[in-house]
């Protein structure tokens, strides 16, 4: 094995096919094999690619083109990170389609969805802890909506009239409020 670019090649020899005919150098570039020269020239001349090896790895690629599933997702911007991880999420789902496909069945809409919730999760993992904090606000604001003021449960345990609420009053043109009204008898 060899180091070329950042990419791990094979380098082998090929034997002439005929008797005294002259051998070459190839290069095993994952599926393609190619002569070397034509290889170091970045020629795609004389490549072979060992689709056999590459069909046999993925029920996808038995899936026609046309038939495979698709996401419309061409006009949305990613980062490189969550490119990334949007294709891995889209090839598993591919390849689970694929399997439905191969089995002659329908692809249940419940793939989408589940493909849908994961990506949200991933390109936005913050917005599940937002989404349970918005709940748990909604939930506090709903108990408070069915208890009773304090001041009302203090004074009922206690066998006390329920107080009145005081009544504020803006205050006067001439700079200074009137005085508050005095208590209720039943509160004295």
């Amino acid at each position: 094995s060899y180091e070329l670019d950042r990419r791990e090649i094979q380098v082998e020899w090929q034997y002439a096919t005929e008797p005294g005919g002259q051998g070459f150098l190839v290069v095993v570039d994952g599926p393609l094999r190619q002569p070397f020269s034509d290889y170091m020239e970045m020629s795609e001349a004389n490549a072979e690619y060992d689709t056999h090896t590459v069909q046999s790895c993925s029920l996808l690629h038995n899936i026609p083109k046309d038939k495979r599933m698709s996401f419309h997702d061409t006009h949305k911007m990613y980062s490189r990170l969550e490119a990334m991880k949007v294709a891995k999420e889209q090839a598993l789902v591919r390849e689970q389609a694929a399997e439905y496909i191969q089995d002659g069945r329908d692809i249940p809409p419940e793939l989408m969805h589940k493909y849908k919730k994961t990506i949200q999760m991933k390109l936005d993992p913050g917005g599940r802890q937002r989404a349970a904090r918005e709940r748990e606000r909604q939930r506090l604001e709903q108990q408070q909506q069915q208890q009773p003021p304090q001041g009302q449960q203090q004074g009922q345990q206690q066998g006390q009239q329920p107080q009145q609420p005081q009544q504020q009053q803006a205050p006067c043109p001439g700079g200074t409020a009137p005085p508050p009204p005095p208590p209720h008898p039943s509160q004295q």
